[in-house]
């Protein structure tokens, strides 16, 4: 959202304000950056958010566009929304939600019109070119180090998979230069250092960097959960392998695979030690750049896709 934030005031001057709903973590993202910015007291999605809106700084007769990102929002909120003439932009995710809405954005690989039956196709932004990955991630192979390995699960990471993928396969691992990510919401930390430091005494640790391009950038080959990493890793043109971590991931890793643009070491609930190993050895091997998976990578992230979106608000004005 911050991509699209920042391209939106660079093309039209628009002036932005940022309304969060729970985390302290989004108040802190967001200092960083020249936007003003609302906590609501209400849940994202809840209807009587709309009376805040009302009492806070005009927001319902002032703001001419509405761009909504939570899975929490609803049917009857766009529709309550709706009332007041505004422009409504949902970015739906997964959910395929079928409400009406000026636009509709998903930037999965998987999105097509067959999910949306219901929803005029000219209400449609579907598929990656609509991707909202910040151009910085958009970089050649050039500066990639041979037989480095980045391992990055996510910014949660909720049962430690980092702690028991170098536990189980440092043997493999340690033949590359590796770094490993801890997200800011991982559950411990000092458990994935320990075991680091035992198994992979020379890999990096950052924890909770603002962003992952500059790792990206230098790595070779990225160990990722199936989350949104793994578009920010193909538009650098990175050999990929993924680990789903929960049963919502496992659809866009089934796309990636079929795709060629990644490799599956496993999916949700489904993790044979002996499988596992077979797919890491394979995948560990990938340290050339093939003239192949950068056209895959290419063909799907060629670009930023904000400024197709803005056009389109545009458009619609």
């Amino acid at each position: 959202m911050l991509v699209l934030a920042e391209e939106f005031k660079k093309d039209t001057g628009f002036s932005i304000i940022f309304v969060t709903n729970i985390s302290d973590v989004s108040r802190d993202i967001l200092s960083n950056y020249d936007f003003k910015h609302i906590q609501s007291p209400c849940n994202a999605g809840d209807i009587n958010e709309l009376e805040f809106f009302k009492k806070n700084d005009n927001l319902l007769s002032d703001t001419s566009t509405w761009i909504l990102d939570s899975k929490r929002i609803n049917r009857g909120y766009c529709e309550s929304l709706k009332r007041y003439n505004q422009l409504i932009v949902l970015i739906d995710d997964e959910l395929f939600r079928q409400y009406d809405c000026d636009l509709i954005i998903n930037n999965n690989i998987y999105a097509k019109q067959s999910c949306y039956k219901n929803v005029d196709e000219r209400k449609l932004l579907l598929g990656t070119e609509y991707n909202l990955i910040d151009k910085k991630y958009f970089f050649t192979n050039k500066d990639k180090v041979m037989n480095s390995l980045l391992i990055t699960l996510g910014g949660e990471d909720p049962n430690d998979d980092t702690s028991w993928l170098i536990e189980n396969f440092h043997e493999y691992l340690s033949e590359n230069l590796v770094t490993i990510i801890v997200g800011p919401a991982h559950p411990d930390s000092e458990r994935v250092a320990t075991v680091a430091k035992k198994y992979l005494s020379n890999a990096e640790i950052i924890s909770s960097p603002p962003d992952l391009s500059e790792y990206i950038s230098c790595s070779s080959l990225v160990i990722s959960a199936g989350g949104t990493t793994t578009y920010e890793v193909l538009a650098g043109q990175t050999h990929l392998a993924c680990i789903s971590l929960e049963e919502h991931q496992d659809k866009l890793m089934m796309n990636l695979v079929n795709e060629g643009l990644a490799s599956a070491l496993c999916f949700s609930g489904d993790r044979d030690m002996d499988i596992f190993r077979g797919k890491l050895k394979a995948f560990l091997s990938q340290q050339d750049a093939s003239t192949e998976h950068q056209y895959i990578c290419k063909k799907y992230f060629r670009m930023c896709g904000a400024e197709k979106i803005i056009n389109r608000i545009k458009q619609l004005h």
